[in-house]
């Protein structure tokens, strides 16, 4: 029975194995790989844009996350030797760029746009295109181009919004929404809130 259970338990193995060598190929068909680039199998790489490359991971970085560029010209740069956590997403419309020695912990978030239209009604025709044929290509989403500069820690359940930049060597906390620029070498942390009025909702 012992030896039926070893045997069963390499042929799993052997199996899952194949699997993520496989959905490893995918992967690469959409991004552009240093040497060395490790995905797992909670990876997820989708690029729906125009451009030829929209996608570029540097040598010897390992992906758990998801990395999508979106609309007609998302672009994504991750530099050499980064680390993306379970369940992070980073999803561009613009440009997010990473550079090299980059920790990013799990459950992040990382938008370069809004989204969705702050608009309701363009919220919901936005939505049902979604739901049904994918992102929409031509839609005004705020975009603004997002940098994490080289060396910089990013902790677990942080939220990256539009428009920053993150200078060299810096540490976001667990749980810090980054709103605005952090200086090199800084560590940020906390929660500040910050209610607008949607002056963009139906009247």
């Amino acid at each position: 029975m012992q030896i039926l259970n070893r045997c069963l338990l390499n042929i799993y193995r052997r199996m899952k194995k194949i699997d993520e060598e496989a959905l490893n190929q995918v992967n690469r068909q959409k991004c552009k790989c240093g040497k060395n680039v490790v995905f797992y199998e909670t990876t997820k790489i989708i690029d729906e844009t125009d451009r030829d490359v929209a996608i570029t991971i540097g040598t010897k970085t390992h992906i758990r996350g998801e990395l999508y560029a979106f609309g007609k010209c998302g672009k994504i740069e991750i530099g050499r030797e980064c680390y993306v956590g379970v369940n992070t997403f980073i999803w561009s419309t613009k440009q997010i760029k990473i550079g090299d020695r980059v920790l990013i912990g799990h459950n992040c978030n990382i938008f370069d746009n809004d989204t969705h239209p702050k608009n309701s009604k363009k919220r919901n025709r936005q939505y049902r295109h979604i739901i049904h044929y994918g992102h929409p290509r031509n839609i005004n989403l705020n975009e603004k181009r997002i940098v994490i500069e080289n060396d910089v820690w990013i902790g677990a359940n942080c939220t990256i919004l539009k428009g920053v930049k993150i200078g060299k060597g810096s540490i976001i906390g667990t749980g810090t929404i980054v709103t605005r620029n952090i200086p090199s070498n800084s560590i940020v942390y906390g929660n500040p809130l910050i209610i607008h009025e949607n002056n963009e909702e139906d009247k």
